[in-house]
């Protein structure tokens, strides 16, 4: 049945290769082009043969737990959402220098940084903590042997 009025809003429909079959509205999810980081939701008006703006997905994400240090991000071959460690922001160290830098990356940690941190300058990585250095030229407090 024709109808010649409606107040509904004409909603897109898209088919599996993401094609707009029918012209209409849709919320779409947002992703960094970079990153893949989810960034908003907004709804876009498609004409029908149209694809979806950059970037943006029509599945909408399940969002993760506020307080979980997770991110939401787009897959790599752009198929589902997923999140990931998301530990900007926190200080992390290099295992091999104990030098201290501020994570600005998504994902897990690299095998060679570790979040503890080193007690003093000369702690090395001992492949599970930091240690300090075995010191054999400390003072014993006898005068050491003086070869005649």
């Amino acid at each position: 049945m024709f109808r010649k009025y409606s107040t509904d809003f004409a909603i897109a429909s898209l088919d599996a290769q993401g094609v707009v079959r029918r012209s209409g509205w849709i919320v779409v999810y947002c992703t960094h082009p970079v990153t893949r980081e989810y960034l908003c939701a907004t709804q876009e008006y498609l004409f029908v043969g149209a694809l979806l703006p950059p970037h943006s997905y029509a599945d909408k994400p399940a969002l993760p737990a506020q307080r979980q240090a997770r991110a939401l991000v787009r897959s790599c071959d752009g198929r589902c959402w997923q999140t990931v460690d998301d530990l900007r922001g926190n200080v992390a160290y290099r295992k091999d220098t104990g030098r201290r830098l501020v994570i600005d990356f998504l994902g897990g940690l690299p095998t060679e940084l570790t979040l503890l941190a080193p007690s003093s300058p000369n702690d090395t990585w001992d492949g599970q903590k930091w240690a300090q250095p075995n010191n054999h030229h400390c003072h014993s407090g006898a005068d050491p042997e003086i070869p005649g």
